[in-house]
Formats: structure tokens, sequence, C-alpha cells
């Protein structure tokens, strides 16, 4: 009896899951979408206007399934429901003015910049697949622009799951709350943006480096700071001694970086990823803006294609994208454009109106990777 209860659960399980791609149809009702993904509005009015928001992304990603061309699949996800806006606060990204902050931080004594280490590189990479483990589960954000403290966190804690072999959660709320951004890099602070550079020069300059269960993530939740708490109890082990960047907009390096160092956080451009559901996303344009940190975890072929990718984890919950990854199509003379509106990614005031990025969603143009002592 009781095993055929655990098979009674585990088969309304299935059935409840969100369909994929290849199960999609024009007859996928905004009901049985809100049912799949346990989705409660708070009037009649907004439940109308979320339904419109639903059809119309439904249907574009509908036409583009449909193509047969393309290289990703799209999908339905948690965020199908939501106003462009909603999307883009998930970015951390705003409009401001910029300036040279980050030049300066690139000449404090504690930031390195990566030796490119001359050997001859695997043809393929995934630090998903150590033994023992280097990356925590895949975690979300929230309603909070906070993907700086999620790309910041998860890469400190690869980089020292490789150092003494403990893999450890460490806080995003820590950031959110407590990281100071003077100059508005890439955004005000805390649930408005920020850099990764800000929140290691923070955790570096603190010492001292919270845990998940010392100061739990909370602003996902109401989309707010928090106000930043003096101490958190017994520190936990984590060293933070600075950071090396990789050079800019060269593959091969970032390639050798991930090859025999480790992980690394990167920003991107991330406005289009929003119903990316698996395959090989070639879907940027090569003038964008960047305004959304992730964590680039490796690279490698598929083998059915032979297309060349990088593997990338988000901070979108584990029920978007591959299992909250995607891939992104790797080219061997990477392509270039302009990163126009820098203030809403690494920007700050008094800086460049635009950049030169290379790579997929500009992916080469600002990889880094801290630098931890036991």
């Amino acid at each position: 009896m009781r095993a055929l209860l655990v098979l009674t659960i585990l088969a309304a399980a299935v059935l409840a899951a969100p369909p994929r791609s290849h199960q999609l149809t024009k007859d996928y009702s905004f009901e049985q979408y809100r049912r799949d993904f346990g989705k409660a509005y708070d009037s009649p009015a907004e439940l109308v206007a979320r339904e419109a928001v639903f059809q119309g992304k439904l249907k574009k990603i509908l036409a583009h399934n449909a193509d047969g061309k393309q290289s990703y699949k799209m999908g339905v996800n948690h965020l199908t429901d939501r106003f462009p806006a909603e999307v883009k606060r998930l970015m951390g990204s705003r409009v401001i003015e910029r300036s040279a902050e980050t030049a300066a931080l690139k000449k404090k004594p504690f930031v390195k910049e990566h030796q490119v280490s001359g050997q001859v590189l695997p043809k393929s990479v995934d630090w998903r697949l150590a033994v023992p483990p280097v990356l925590t589960a895949v975690k979300n954000q929230g309603d909070c622009g906070s993907c700086w403290t999620f790309g910041s966190t998860e890469t400190l804690e690869a980089h020292w799951a490789r150092a003494t072999g403990i893999l450890m959660d460490l806080s995003p709320q820590q950031l959110v709350s407590c990281a100071p951004n003077p100059n508005q890099c890439g955004g005000i602070g805390g649930c408005e943006g920020s850099t990764v550079e800000l929140a290691w020069d923070y955790l570096t300059t603190k010492g001292q480096v919270a845990t998940e269960w010392q100061y739990s993530y909370t602003s996902g939740n109401n989309g707010t700071n928090g106000a930043c708490h003096a101490s958190f109890g017994t520190l936990s082990p984590v060293k933070l001694h600075g950071y090396t960047h990789v050079t800019s907009n060269n593959a091969e390096a970032v390639m050798d970086a991930l090859a025999t160092v480790g992980p690394l956080a990167v920003n991107v451009a991330a406005m289009p990823w929003e119903h990316y559901e698996s395959g090989i996303f070639d879907g940027c344009a090569y003038n964008i803006t960047v305004d959304h940190v992730v964590q680039l975890v490796g690279y490698g072929v598929d083998q059915e294609s032979g297309k060349k990718f990088w593997i990338v984890r988000n901070s979108w919950t584990p029920m978007w994208g591959e299992a909250g990854y995607i891939r992104l199509i790797r080219h061997d003379t990477p392509v270039c454009g302009w990163i126009v509106n820098p203030s809403q990614g690494t920007g700050c005031n008094g800086g460049p109106n635009q950049l030169w990025g290379c790579g997929q969603c500009g992916v080469l143009y600002d990889t880094l990777y801290p630098n931890v002592t036991p």
C-alpha cells in the first residue's frame, strides 16, 4: 500500500510538471499556467493584465519553436506572466550616468590580472561534474535585482571549495544589505544593481564573509535591501584576498582561466534570455546592453550539431532553462559589437558612453575570479 501511495504521488508530480517546448501548444491555457507555477494575483484587474502578457509571450514562444531553424528552444517559465519592467528588474539594471570608479578599483593592490598558463586546454570543461563538488545548487534571486550578489557569492563558493574541499553556501543578503556603491556602478546598490568588483572589494576590506544560514536571503520576497547587520555570529572560515581579472574579450584567456583556475563571474546581456528553455542560445544582437551577472562554469561542443558553447549558471531558479543553466554559442573567432548604456551593467558615473564587447551576449567582456587563501 505504501509503495502504491508513493507511486501515485510521483505520477501526480509528473502530470503537474509544466509542458516542455515539444509539448507546448496554443491550447495551453492561462489557467493551467497558473496551476503549473502556483500563480496568484491581488485583483481581477491584475489577473486580466497578466493573462494578456502571458498570451502575447506564448504566441512568441510558439512562433519561435515552429521556425525549425533555431539552435535553441523557448518555453514557458515563472517569467511568462511578467511585465517587461519586472523582468528588467531581475538584471539589477538602472539608467545612470557613468564614471571612472571601475578603473579606480582595478588599480587597488589586491586586484590582479590573469596570467595565461600556456597549457594545452581540454576540449571541454564542466565544473558541474567536479568531484568533490564545487558548485552549490542553482539559486533564486527572486524579485530583487541582486544578480551581482549571486554571481559573486557563487563564484567565491566555488573557489573556496577548490582550495579547501569544503563547499559552503555563502550569503547574498550580506552584500545586498551592506556592500556600498558610492559611485553608482551598475546601479545604486542592493536590489537596484551593482558589480562583482564592488562585492569582492567590500568582502576583502570587511574581512568577514557570512554563510547563508548566518545571514539568510530575504530580499527576493519583497525586493527591498533590508538593514545591514553589524554582526552575524560566528565567522565563516572563508577569506577573500581580492580578485583577478581575465583579459577582456579574449576567448583563449577565458578558456584558460576556466580550465586551470575555476568558474568565473561574468557580465552579460540577459534580457533576450527570458524565454530560453534548452539548446545553444544565439539570440543576442551585437549592439547590446550588458545588464546581468552570472557564473561561467565551462565550455564544450555539442555532439549532434558540432556547435561550440559556453556553459552559464543563472539565478532564476532551476525551473528556468536547462535546470537553471544556459548554453551560449561559442565561435572560434568571437563576434564583437558595441555595449551601449554601460551604466546598466558595469559602468559608473563619468565613464564612456559605449564599450567594445565580444562573445555571445557579451560574455567575454568582463570576467573575473576571487583570490582565496585557506
